[in-house]
């Protein structure tokens, strides 16, 4: 089952994502991003970073997560698919990221950035929800 669901807005594309705690909040972003991407299912899990970053509070950091994550695609070419939290606590996480080489498969829509702008995460009831917008 997808947490995550789009709306569009007039240049970007939006996303709100929802999870049972924070480390669901940061996988189904990047997971939800990368859909964006290409829902083909031919990548594997081949290719592996860590990622380590903090921020100053849990918008930031998700900023900062996604961000990188879209740095990674661009400069290395890798549609990721497998996101494994290995430590998150307040304004940091530690992350094994695992993707596949985009060769022959179709990218459908490239997005340019993450943005700041009304990007929020609340918990609401014991349930996370994070909305993010992409400039594409």
């Amino acid at each position: 089952m997808k947490h995550y669901k789009y709306f569009s807005t007039t240049a970007d594309m939006g996303m709100v994502v929802s999870g049972k705690d924070i480390s669901e909040i940061f996988i189904n972003s990047a997971m939800g991003m990368f859909n964006l991407f290409s829902a083909s299912e031919n990548f594997k899990p081949k290719e592996e970073f860590m990622v380590r970053l903090k921020g100053e509070n849990w918008e930031e950091l998700l900023f900062k997560w996604l961000n990188e994550l879209l740095f990674y695609y661009d400069a290395y070419k890798i549609y990721f698919v497998d996101f494994q939290i290995l430590r998150i606590e307040p304004y940091r996480i530690e992350a094994l990221i695992r993707g596949d080489k985009i060769e022959n498969q179709k990218i459908e829509r490239e997005i340019k950035a993450v943005t700041y702008h009304n990007l929020e995460i609340v918990k609401k009831n014991n349930k996370w929800e994070a909305k993010v917008l992409f400039d594409l």
